[in-house]
Parts: structure tokens; sequence; C-alpha cells
């Protein structure tokens, strides 16, 4: 019984691992756009890096974060 249980166990964790991580992340700081930030070249530039869009970090200075809707993740307000 223990010895079912446990690779029961093992094999959902393989499996987690197999699905769990994709190509590209939900949410992060883009790699292209470098110039004071501004929402429609921010987005433009996280579109090109294979991202649904982006958005100027109002918290951060100049910092244009790429999103992807991931899970129940939602948009910043200006980009739902």
């Amino acid at each position: 019984m223990g010895a079912k249980v446990a690779a029961t166990a093992l094999f959902f964790l393989l499996l987690t691992f197999a699905y769990g991580k994709k190509d590209t992340p939900c949410e992060g700081p883009s790699q292209t756009y470098h110039a004071v930030c501004a929402n429609p070249a921010c987005d433009a530039a996280c579109i090109t890096e294979d991202y649904k869009g982006g958005y100027c970090s109002p918290g951060r200075l100049n910092t244009c974060l790429c999103t992807n809707k991931c899970h129940d993740q939602t948009l910043p307000p200006n980009r739902v």
C-alpha cells in the first residue's frame, strides 16, 4: 500500500515539473525597451518579445513591464 502511494506521489511530482514551466513568464521587465517609458512604445516592444503586451510600471521609474495573461492574473486597468 505504501509503495503505491509513493509511486503515485512521484508520478504527480514529475508531471508538475514537466508541465509547470512556460516559455515566457507572466510578467517581466522588457529586455529591449530602455527609453523613457511610454505605454504605446512599451507595449509594442513587449509584443516583439513574444509577450501579449506591456505597460509602464507606476512603481518603478522608467520600467517597461511585459505581460502575458497567465492563469487568473489580471492586467493593470489601462491594459484590460
